[in-house]
């Protein structure tokens, strides 16, 4: 009784520490917004004031344009809907409206600001003509919220799905032939490999709730200096984390020894059962608005 009981509190703190969180701020997302800023005419604007903020959240950053005119953002919070301004003394206020971020995206924005010397009205731009371009010189594959909640996965282990990297042979680590020690993991930019396993990870099905996971990358024969550790490639996820609006879901997976053979491997009718059961709960939202969220997943 006292182990189980030990057990219990193992969970609960666990529960509480990886559950609460501030907007997760640090994530290594590699998601950038970048751009310039000119006049009417072409000429660049130095130090015009750029803004961004995110309307689920309420994260807000600024910067100012170099001499060129050109503005970057970089390691930005996924999702969205982000809201760029700029602005710049007698020009008239620009804005762009429902950019919304996923893992590695690079969004270039460029602002035409038109000169004013009278009333300084506000040009907001809504429609959706941002381009999203990746800079990467290797292969890499992207698996989104939507690819992991609808792709059947062999007990709830979101590294399974690596296999949609073509790349991706053997085990869910696997990477252009390489073993799967070969292969480096992060997760919001922490080096999540076990020293002593010669890299590996853990396999289990709960090593980490599908549920917590937002999106992840699968990105092999990419030898950028912000990659390392790795000979076959890397796999990069980030967790979810808690906006203005509470949201959350429930889960039951279940597999019934009825659906399995009768028999073993060696043609023998079986006696032990062979199901298994999933189940969870996952909620987020906020404990102050546009400062401080939680986002919390219950999983065994």
């Amino acid at each position: 009784m006292e182990t189980k009981y030990k057990n219990y509190l193992r969970v609960i703190a666990l529960f509480i520490l990886l559950g609460t969180s501030l907007n997760s701020y640090a994530q290594a997302t590699n998601a950038t917004i970048k751009g310039s800023v000119k006049d009417n005419i072409g000429a660049p604007l130095m130090g015009a004031e750029i803004v961004i903020k995110d309307i689920s959240t309420g994260f807000i950053s600024g910067t100012l344009t170099n001499e060129n005119g050109d503005f970057k953002f970089q390691q930005l919070p996924l999702g969205g809907p982000y809201k760029v301004t700029a602005k710049y003394l007698g020009f008239s206020e620009s804005v762009r409206e429902g950019i919304m971020l996923n893992l590695s995206d690079a969004v270039t924005i460029n602002f035409e600001l038109q000169e004013s010397s009278t009333t300084l009205n506000e040009v907001v731009v809504s429609s959706n003509s941002l381009s999203k371009r990746i800079e990467q010189i290797g292969a890499s594959t992207k698996i989104g919220a939507t690819q992991i909640k609808k792709l059947a996965t062999e007990g709830r282990n979101f590294t399974g799905l690596t296999s949609l990297s073509p790349l991706q042979g053997g085990g869910s680590y696997n990477l252009s032939g390489q073993r799967g020690t070969s292969t480096n993991v992060t997760i919001d930019g922490t080096n999540a490999r076990n020293q002593l396993t010669a890299g590996d990870i853990g396999s289990g099905p709960y090593t980490i709730s599908q549920e917590a996971i937002r999106e992840f990358e699968v990105s092999t024969n990419d030898y950028n200096v912000t990659q390392g550790r790795q000979a076959g490639g890397s796999i990069s996820a980030v967790t979810k984390s808690g906006t203005n609006e509470f949201k959350g879901s429930t889960f039951f997976y279940h597999r019934a020894d009825g659906l399995q053979s009768k028999y073993n491997i060696q043609g023998q009718e079986r006696t032990a059962d062979f199901y298994n059961s999933q189940y969870g709960v996952s909620l987020g939202g906020p404990i102050i608005k546009d400062k401080l969220h939680f986002f919390a997943v219950y999983e065994r």
